[in-house]
């Protein structure tokens, strides 16, 4: 009996790691993309050029970021629904992430918010990036 129990308390555990790697690979994964995709070339807007580029909802750039800010919500998303990993966000990007590219964004995300509530998601994992670092500088 405590052999079946020894067996069923190991096997526990090392599914639950498994599933732990999983997610962490996961979410490497969809960051890389997201940085492929979105983040890199995000890079070419400075937050003083996102002032300019949202007085004009026609034109390419607009559109541009727009679209990257859409990608860093749907990825927001997964991590607030659990299917990607926080910490490990937070391991290979605070800083940038929760920092950089929020405040590179967050004009666009105010004026886009004049009409709906809208970037929740990212707006969330920033908070709980900033949390969290708030936890361990203390």
């Amino acid at each position: 009996m405590a052999i079946a129990a020894l067996t069923l308390l190991f096997s526990m555990i090392t599914s639950y790691k498994s599933a732990l790697r999983v997610k962490k690979q996961a979410t490497l994964d969809a960051y890389n993309l997201l940085q492929e995709q979105g983040l890199d070339r995000l890079n070419d807007y400075h937050t003083e050029n996102v002032k300019e580029i949202i007085k004009n909802e026609e034109s390419n750039e607009y559109k541009e970021v727009s679209k990257i800010l859409a990608r860093i919500e749907h990825f927001s998303a997964g991590i607030n629904e659990g299917i990607y990993d926080l910490n490990t966000l937070y391991e290979l990007a605070h800083g940038y992430f929760d920092e950089a590219v929020y405040n590179t964004v967050i004009k666009l995300i105010n004026q886009k918010e004049e009409d709906e509530e809208v970037f929740n998601n990212y707006k969330r994992v920033v908070k709980k990036m900033r949390i969290k670092h708030r936890k361990q500088s203390y």
